[in-house]
């Protein structure tokens, strides 16, 4: 487990500095396995990570995912038809329309689950204090990963031409529509589910 959790990590920071996240419940360990070869041998690139979430997320396998989520909390359950459509965009190519419903998806996800009034200023809030205590240690890294990538996408005072949810649902970007971006911010849906399962099923080891 370590060897695989020190092989992400370092797929985590490649991801991070090619501008996405590494999204690890979306590839198998022996995709970890090629992937980090590649990185040694200088091989590795995001085109090929995004080449192989593809190849992994089905619709088939979308669906199954929300039906999960859906099933874990109110704040996916609530959403289930917005979310239904929004996937069905997606694999049927509607990228203009199912990135911005992605976007507003998230954020009302992540203000329910994180307890993030309509009134404040939105942040991520994926709790990262509380692994060390479960001895679940990479999902500390993670979750501190995925509030950043998550915060740079909502940032405030972007460039019109930037990938981000206020230039986007503001009207500003109107050349943001691609199957990339919008397989990101869906299984960003997904990745909100795994801490929420993890949260709700695991419990303090050492205090």
């Amino acid at each position: 487990m370590n060897i695989f959790s020190g092989m992400n990590k370092d797929l985590q920071y490649f991801c991070k500095d090619g501008g996405i996240y590494f999204f690890g419940f979306a590839i198998s360990i022996q995709n970890s396995i090629d992937m980090s070869k590649m990185l040694r041998l200088g091989k590795l690139s995001i085109e090929y990570i995004m080449a192989l979430y593809k190849k992994n997320m089905t619709k088939t396998t979308a669906k199954q995912w929300i039906e999960q989520a859906e099933s874990l909390d109110s704040a996916f359950s609530k959403r289930s038809k917005i979310i239904s459509d929004a996937i069905e965009a997606h694999y049927a190519g509607y990228f203009s329309i199912a990135i911005p419903a992605f976007f507003a998806l998230i954020e009302g996800i992540l203000r329910d689950i994180c307890n993030i009034s309509p009134k404040e200023n939105f942040k991520p809030s994926i709790p990262d204090n509380i692994w060390g205590r479960r001895l679940l240690f990479r999902l500390e890294d993670d979750a501190r990963a995925f509030n950043a990538f998550i915060d740079k996408l909502y940032k405030g005072n972007q460039d019109a031409s930037s990938f981000n949810r206020n230039t986007i649902l503001h009207g500003v970007n109107t050349d943001y529509a691609s199957e990339d971006k919008s397989l990101i911010l869906l299984m960003c849906l997904f990745e909100i589910r795994n801490f929420l399962w993890f949260q709700k099923n695991t419990w303090d080891i050492v205090k």
